[in-house]
């Protein structure tokens, strides 16, 4: 992969992974590609951190901050794959994409907040240690206008594309797969099943017959619990969002009302 930015600028992690189709994912904030030529393919995932991360001084920092975020990344999108079939049906890619998603945007959520905190402005003073005060937060509070940038630009956008293709594949389940290359051997196995002598008095368990799953069942299957996985992750992820932007007031709904609202200011999303 060619890095045509500083490496100061840049946090590059390099992990092996196993699948199939070939999975191309692209936007500001990782950039990867799973190739099935081989079987285990050396991945390299790229993370531009934000723009007051990379060397600079603290009066550049602040004010590059915001307008950064406001050009740059205003115009980035978190574009999925390509929503097809053959993605939902390769449950190994489905997979891969939700997880370095969320890895790159949720669990990694407070290196994300941190990242956003600008520098006190003042400095250190001695006589602050003469009297005993209440016990320092850990964590810096964000400007409202940075916190509603980061969830307005970055981490809605990120959950809108993972529910687009939940959704996609959800109604790729329910509906009909007269191209499932298991159907005839689902119905040769049926056949068979019905031609057996099931005698349980000399085998108790001769009677017992487990159908094979359609690969629409399977798909199912994944994209509920894929479901619930997401909803607990954006549970956390809110709630440290929340800690960090107490000022903002939008935040203090819920991350469902949030997104509810994100959607309909973007046009129905």
């Amino acid at each position: 992969m060619v890095d045509d930015h500083p490496p100061t600028c840049h946090t590059v992690v390099n992990f092996f992974t196993s699948t199939h189709p070939i999975l191309s994912f692209t936007n500001f904030n990782f950039n990867f590609k799973i190739d099935d030529r081989i079987t285990n393919t050396l991945v390299q995932l790229t993370i531009p951190p934000f723009p007051h991360s990379c060397s600079l001084n603290s009066s550049v920092r602040e004010k590059t901050t915001i307008q950064s975020m406001s050009d740059r990344q205003r115009r980035a999108r978190f574009d999925h794959p390509p929503l097809t079939p053959s993605l939902c049906f390769t449950t190994s890619a489905l997979k891969e994409f939700l997880r370095l998603s969320r890895s790159s945007i949720d669990d990694s959520i407070s290196q994300n907040l941190n990242a956003l905190s600008t520098p006190s402005k003042s400095p250190f003073d001695p006589s602050t240690l003469s009297a005993r005060g209440p016990a320092p937060s850990t964590f810096r509070h964000l400007p409202a206008q940075t916190c509603r940038a980061f969830t307005e630009q970055i981490l809605l956008p990120s959950w809108q594309s993972r529910s687009d293709v939940l959704n996609y594949c959800a109604s790729v389940a329910t509906s009909n797969d007269p191209e499932d290359p298991d159907s005839l051997v689902r119905l040769a196995e049926g056949a068979a099943d019905r031609e057996r002598v099931v005698d349980e008095r000399l085998d108790p368990y001769s009677g017992r017959f487990f159908p094979r799953e359609s690969r629409t069942e399977v798909l199912a299957q994944v994209v509920r619990n894929e479901r619930m996985v997401e909803s607990i992750v954006r549970e956390r992820t809110w709630r440290v969002v929340k800690e960090r932007c107490g000022e903002f007031g939008a935040l203090e709904e819920d991350w469902r009302g949030a997104l509810d609202a994100w959607r309909a200011k973007e046009g129905g999303v």
